[in-house]
Formats: C-alpha cells, structure tokens, sequence
C-alpha cells in the first residue's frame, strides 16, 4: 500500500493555485480482522504450528479457545479438527491486535506467538506511525 498526493493546479486571475490532496493513511494492519489481512498465511501458519500441539500447562488452541468463551464441546470438536488453531480463528476472526493482546494476557502468556506476528506486521504495515511495534 502507497500513501498517494495529488497536486492539482488551477488558473486562478494571473496566478496560479495549487491544491495538494492528500491520500488517507493506510489503515495499520495490527487493525484488520486476521481472515482479511492479504498474505499473512505465512505467519498463520507459524501461529498454527505454536499453538495446536498440546501443552499440559495451557498457553494452546484449547486456552485460547477458553479465552474466547468456548464451551468444552466447543473446545472437544476443535481437538477433533486437523488444523485446530486455524479453525478457531477462523470462527472468531478477530483483528491482529486482539489476538495479540490474547495471547500476551495472563491466560495464554505466549509472546514468542506475538514475536511471529510482530515481525510479519513489522515488514508489511505500511501505516507509517504503527504504534503497536
């Protein structure tokens, strides 16, 4: 995404005005629901590689799913799926930054997760102020 001004120059009376039009900033990704984000499946995938395998201490699909409000049947068919992680998002599709703010919470305290996304998000925001790195 490019930030794009157009100059405009209007005869005005012997003299000549220019009007600059600023484009609007790219919206800032950590923003943007995770289904929407245009070629974060690379990082989705890392994510998914974090958090399906079982951890006994919690911090995985199972957790998050908790953290979301899912009942145990919920969370019993999502054991049952290949991609777990991946099911569940795509269920709850929240924006980067909430997911971020899941999965540094005291429940889940997984920042090498974050780590993933943070890098993604650190060659592919193109906001030019994104507050969140």
């Amino acid at each position: 995404m490019f930030n794009v001004s157009i100059c405009l120059l209007v005869p005005v009376t012997n003299r000549n005005v220019f009007f600059f039009f600023l484009a609007p900033p790219a919206e800032c990704l950590w923003h943007k629901n995770i289904m929407s984000v245009n070629g974060f499946q690379i990082a989705f995938k890392e994510i998914e590689k974090l958090l399906d395998p079982d951890r006994p201490l919690g911090g995985d699909y199972k957790t998050l799913a908790g953290v979301y409000g899912k009942s145990q049947s919920d969370i019993l068919y999502l054991g049952s799926q290949q991609y777990p992680t991946k099911v569940l998002l795509q269920q709850q599709n929240p924006t980067l930054n909430e997911l971020r703010m899941h999965l540094l919470g005291d429940e889940m305290n997984r920042p090498e997760v974050v780590d993933v996304m943070k890098k993604w998000i650190e060659t592919n925001c193109d906001c030019g102020n994104c507050s969140l790195r």
